[in-house]
């Protein structure tokens, strides 16, 4: 996870918002659409909890939810508040209904749902200084509060996360070791590539678990102090 700079909320949205009776359940679906459009592209093409990559087809995103952070039932008064909308993927939903081999994440795991988040706020938490990421991939703070949500609420260290995570660990372990021609990377090249996946590409997308990367890199760096 990190945190979310939010952008400027569609104008169709904005409209629809100020409708008389107007309901997140009743919004047509072309403006739907553009939400969802809006909320991936200002997450760089990446889930809010997990940080897999949004599939897009076509423009569209049809492998997306559209994350309520104070859920619907319990703050109606937030269902059309833009900053309360983030962009979630699936959290192997989809597979779980098809054939329930699959354990559910993020937003779609059991727990979730219109339970709250107390330990963070996706707006304002520094959460890429609170986390830290082991080298089977496991997602780790020094905060007892947040380690229990992350496990019990949003389930972000399923053995499949943690799987891609540490897969993504290891390709920056092996890019340095190719890098490393005497023995020790200069600091700058290590540097180079913390920024590297830090920035967007150029459709505006990070890389899937840029954190994981950024983190390792980070440690790597403090070696050098």
């Amino acid at each position: 996870m990190r945190r979310i700079t939010k952008g400027n909320e569609p104008s169709t949205f904005a409209t629809y918002r100020r409708e008389a009776g107007a309901t997140f359940g009743s919004l047509p679906s072309e403006e739907k659409e553009e939400l969802r459009e809006s909320l991936v592209k200002e997450q760089g093409g990446l889930c809010c909890y997990c940080m897999c990559r949004i599939p897009e087809v076509a423009g569209k995103y049809p492998g997306m939810k559209i994350e309520h952070f104070k859920s619907q039932s319990r703050y109606p008064s937030e269902q059309l508040v833009y900053r309360n909308l983030f962009g979630a993927c699936w959290g192997n939903g989809q597979g779980n209904l098809l054939n329930g081999s699959h354990p559910q994440t993020c937003d779609t795991f059991r727990s979730k749902k219109n339970e709250d988040i107390k330990s963070f706020n996706l707006l304002t938490s520094d959460l890429e200084l609170e986390i830290r990421y082991l080298r089977n991939g496991t997602m780790q703070s020094q905060r007892d509060d947040l380690n229990d949500e992350i496990k019990t609420i949003l389930n972000l260290n399923d053995q499949s996360l943690c799987g891609r995570r540490e897969g993504v660990r290891d390709g920056v372990s092996n890019q340095l070791r190719k890098l490393d021609a005497k023995g020790k990377v200069a600091k700058k090249v290590i540097q180079k590539l913390i920024d590297d996946f830090k920035s967007r590409d150029k459709d505006g997308n990070f890389k899937e678990f840029y954190p994981v990367a950024v983190y390792h890199l980070e440690t790597k760096l403090k070696q050098y102090k």
